[in-house]
């Protein structure tokens, strides 16, 4: 039984690393995205505050299923009992800001 729990103790770990490296790479990719956007006059869209608080809602929404209906996980409160952000997290940044690299890219920015 110990071993069990041990061995899920090192699965959580890894994939707590991998997830803060994973979004390091996001918010590195967003701030070149956003580099690239401003250049063809799109401002905001991919600012790292505003990329940071999508993540940080959608991260809080894949852990909520941890503790039920809890606010609470320890030191971790989540904000509230159901997020706006528990879609797929590809699709919902694709549909944030695909409109705009759209109409960047068609010089389009009215």
């Amino acid at each position: 039984m110990e071993e069990h729990r041990l061995e899920a103790a090192d699965r959580a770990e890894k994939a707590a690393r991998d997830v803060a490296e994973a979004l390091k790479e996001f918010r590195l990719r967003s701030a070149d995205a956003a580099r690239l956007l401003r250049a063809l006059g799109v401002n905001n869209v991919l600012a790292l505050d505003e990329t940071d608080h999508r993540m940080s809602w959608r991260l809080t929404a894949a852990l909520k299923p941890l503790v039920g209906h809890v606010r609470r996980f320890g030191q971790i409160v989540f904000p509230e009992a159901r997020s706006p952000y528990d879609q797929p997290w590809r699709a919902e940044e694709q549909a944030i800001v695909g409109r705009y690299i759209s109409k960047a890219l068609k010089g389009d920015m009215q």
